[in-house]
Protein backbone atom coordinates (compact mmCIF):
# COMPACT_ATOMS: atom_id res chain seq x y z
CA UNK A 1 0.00 0.00 0.00
CA UNK A 2 2.96 2.48 0.79
CA UNK A 3 4.60 1.75 -2.75
CA UNK A 4 1.53 2.40 -4.48
CA UNK A 5 0.96 5.77 -2.80
CA UNK A 6 4.31 6.92 -3.06
CA UNK A 7 4.02 5.72 -6.99
CA UNK A 8 1.26 8.45 -7.13
CA UNK A 9 3.44 11.33 -5.59
CA UNK A 10 5.68 12.36 -2.93
CA UNK A 11 2.76 14.61 -1.00
CA UNK A 12 0.99 11.43 0.07
CA UNK A 13 4.47 10.29 1.76
CA UNK A 14 3.49 12.95 4.64
CA UNK A 15 -0.33 10.98 5.11
CA UNK A 16 1.87 7.52 5.15
CA UNK A 17 4.36 8.77 8.06
CA UNK A 18 3.15 11.55 9.93
CA UNK A 19 6.47 13.66 8.25
CA UNK A 20 7.45 16.36 10.85
CA UNK A 21 11.43 16.71 10.08
CA UNK A 22 12.71 18.56 7.25
CA UNK A 23 15.52 16.34 6.96
CA UNK A 24 16.24 12.68 7.43
CA UNK A 25 15.51 9.50 5.03
CA UNK A 26 11.78 10.67 5.25
CA UNK A 27 12.65 13.87 3.38
CA UNK A 28 15.05 12.22 1.17
CA UNK A 29 12.49 9.56 0.30
CA UNK A 30 9.81 12.55 -0.71
CA UNK A 31 12.22 13.75 -3.12
CA UNK A 32 13.61 10.33 -4.81
CA UNK A 33 10.13 9.49 -6.00
CA UNK A 34 8.91 9.95 -8.99
CA UNK A 35 8.75 8.93 -12.93
CA UNK A 36 12.41 7.37 -12.82
CA UNK A 37 11.36 4.60 -9.97
CA UNK A 38 11.02 1.28 -11.43
CA UNK A 39 7.86 0.51 -8.62
CA UNK A 40 8.05 -3.39 -9.85
CA UNK A 41 11.49 -3.51 -7.98
CA UNK A 42 10.21 -1.77 -5.01
CA UNK A 43 7.40 -4.09 -4.52
CA UNK A 44 9.90 -7.16 -5.52
CA UNK A 45 11.98 -6.17 -2.52
CA UNK A 46 9.52 -5.49 0.28
CA UNK A 47 7.77 -8.91 -0.83
CA UNK A 48 10.90 -10.67 -0.48
CA UNK A 49 11.55 -8.90 2.45
CA UNK A 50 8.29 -9.47 4.21
CA UNK A 51 8.68 -13.30 3.55
CA UNK A 52 11.67 -13.23 5.23
CA UNK A 53 10.64 -11.47 8.13
CA UNK A 54 7.52 -14.15 8.32
CA UNK A 55 10.04 -16.79 8.11
CA UNK A 56 11.59 -15.43 11.52
CA UNK A 57 7.79 -15.21 13.11
CA UNK A 58 7.48 -18.84 12.60
CA UNK A 59 10.32 -19.94 14.60
CA UNK A 60 8.61 -20.84 18.19
CA UNK A 61 11.32 -20.00 20.40
CA UNK A 62 11.05 -16.68 21.67
CA UNK A 63 14.45 -16.11 21.93
CA UNK A 64 15.41 -17.82 19.35
CA UNK A 65 13.02 -15.38 17.25
CA UNK A 66 13.89 -12.20 18.94
CA UNK A 67 17.34 -12.85 17.96
CA UNK A 68 16.80 -13.58 14.10
CA UNK A 69 14.42 -10.85 14.45
CA UNK A 70 16.70 -7.91 15.99
CA UNK A 71 19.95 -9.47 13.34
CA UNK A 72 16.99 -8.98 10.38
CA UNK A 73 15.73 -5.10 12.08
CA UNK A 74 19.51 -3.95 12.44
CA UNK A 75 19.82 -4.58 8.67
CA UNK A 76 17.49 -2.19 8.31
CA UNK A 77 18.97 0.45 11.05
CA UNK A 78 22.43 0.45 9.08
CA UNK A 79 20.35 1.16 5.95
CA UNK A 80 18.17 3.76 7.23
CA UNK A 81 21.80 5.09 8.99
CA UNK A 82 23.52 4.95 5.65
CA UNK A 83 20.47 6.47 3.51
CA UNK A 84 20.31 9.40 5.82
CA UNK A 85 23.18 11.02 4.53
CA UNK A 86 22.58 12.27 1.06
CA UNK A 87 26.23 11.87 -0.37
CA UNK A 88 25.86 7.74 0.66
CA UNK A 89 22.54 7.85 -0.77
CA UNK A 90 23.52 10.02 -4.56
CA UNK A 91 26.86 7.09 -4.61
CA UNK A 92 24.52 4.22 -4.48
CA UNK A 93 22.17 5.97 -7.18
CA UNK A 94 25.12 6.76 -8.97
CA UNK A 95 26.30 2.84 -8.93
CA UNK A 96 23.54 1.65 -11.07
CA UNK A 97 23.56 1.38 -14.84
CA UNK A 98 20.07 0.86 -15.21
CA UNK A 99 18.40 4.20 -13.31
CA UNK A 100 15.03 3.19 -12.98
CA UNK A 101 15.58 -0.29 -11.67
CA UNK A 102 18.41 1.31 -9.09
CA UNK A 103 16.33 4.00 -7.81
CA UNK A 104 13.54 1.15 -7.30
CA UNK A 105 16.27 -0.54 -5.13
CA UNK A 106 17.16 2.85 -2.87
CA UNK A 107 13.40 3.60 -2.33
CA UNK A 108 12.38 -0.07 -2.03
CA UNK A 109 15.08 -0.49 0.58
CA UNK A 110 14.58 3.19 1.91
CA UNK A 111 11.19 2.85 2.47
CA UNK A 112 11.63 -0.98 4.39
CA UNK A 113 13.87 0.82 6.69
CA UNK A 114 10.73 3.01 7.63
CA UNK A 115 7.91 0.69 7.94
CA UNK A 116 9.39 -2.31 9.82
CA UNK A 117 10.48 -0.75 13.04
CA UNK A 118 6.70 -0.78 13.70
CA UNK A 119 5.90 -4.19 12.12
CA UNK A 120 8.74 -5.54 14.85
CA UNK A 121 6.89 -2.93 17.49
CA UNK A 122 3.75 -4.92 16.62
CA UNK A 123 5.29 -8.48 16.62
CA UNK A 124 6.57 -7.61 20.21
CA UNK A 125 3.33 -6.60 21.42
CA UNK A 126 1.78 -9.81 19.76
CA UNK A 127 3.90 -11.72 21.91
CA UNK A 128 3.40 -9.78 25.32
CA UNK A 129 -0.98 -10.62 24.74
CA UNK A 130 -0.47 -14.21 24.14
CA UNK A 131 2.11 -14.33 27.25
CA UNK A 132 -0.82 -12.28 29.14
CA UNK A 133 -3.79 -14.51 28.01
CA UNK A 134 -1.98 -17.56 28.86
CA UNK A 135 -1.41 -15.65 32.32
CA UNK A 136 -5.24 -15.33 32.58
CA UNK A 137 -5.96 -18.73 31.42
CA UNK A 138 -3.69 -19.97 34.39
CA UNK A 139 -5.31 -18.20 36.77
CA UNK A 140 -8.64 -19.40 36.06
CA UNK A 141 -7.27 -22.67 36.54
CA UNK A 142 -5.26 -22.28 40.12
CA UNK A 143 -9.13 -20.40 41.41
CA UNK A 144 -10.52 -23.91 40.21
CA UNK A 145 -8.28 -25.63 41.99
CA UNK A 146 -8.25 -23.18 44.80
CA UNK A 147 -12.20 -23.87 45.14
CA UNK A 148 -11.40 -27.44 44.95
CA UNK A 149 -8.94 -28.45 47.04
CA UNK A 150 -9.21 -24.59 49.69
CA UNK A 151 -5.61 -23.85 48.71
CA UNK A 152 -3.20 -23.04 45.75
CA UNK A 153 -1.12 -26.27 44.06
CA UNK A 154 2.65 -26.32 45.67
CA UNK A 155 3.50 -26.53 41.86
CA UNK A 156 1.94 -25.24 38.53
CA UNK A 157 2.53 -28.59 37.40
CA UNK A 158 -0.32 -30.00 39.83
CA UNK A 159 -2.64 -28.32 37.39
CA UNK A 160 -2.42 -31.35 34.70
CA UNK A 161 -4.33 -32.65 33.42
CA UNK A 162 -7.83 -31.62 35.96
CA UNK A 163 -7.35 -27.99 35.42
CA UNK A 164 -4.78 -27.24 32.37
CA UNK A 165 -3.31 -29.86 29.19
CA UNK A 166 -0.24 -27.81 29.71
CA UNK A 167 0.74 -25.37 31.90
CA UNK A 168 2.06 -22.18 29.70
CA UNK A 169 5.60 -21.65 29.39
CA UNK A 170 7.09 -17.94 29.66
CA UNK A 171 7.67 -16.84 25.81
CA UNK A 172 10.13 -14.82 26.64
CA UNK A 173 12.45 -16.73 28.75
CA UNK A 174 11.81 -20.06 26.97
CA UNK A 175 11.32 -21.44 31.23
CA UNK A 176 8.74 -22.45 33.61
CA UNK A 177 6.36 -18.95 34.84
CA UNK A 178 7.25 -18.08 38.06
CA UNK A 179 5.00 -19.16 40.52
CA UNK A 180 5.45 -18.81 43.92
CA UNK A 181 2.02 -19.04 46.01
CA UNK A 182 1.24 -18.30 49.99
CA UNK A 183 -1.15 -19.25 52.50
CA UNK A 184 -3.62 -16.11 51.37
CA UNK A 185 -2.55 -16.29 47.46
CA UNK A 186 0.09 -16.73 44.96
CA UNK A 187 2.27 -14.79 42.58
CA UNK A 188 2.48 -16.20 39.36
CA UNK A 189 4.76 -14.35 36.18
CA UNK A 190 6.67 -14.48 33.22
CA UNK A 191 9.81 -12.08 32.95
Amino acid sequence: DSASHLAHGSARLKELIALGAETGPEKILMNLVGKQTDWNVVLKIGNDQYSRYVELLKIEDYLARREKTDAFMEEFKTRAKEFGDPLTLLSKIGEGEDLPKTMGTVVGQLLLALLFPALDSAQAAETRCEQDTANVSLGFALAAYHADHDRYPEELSDLKPDYVKQVPRDAFSGEELIYRPSEGGYVVYSV
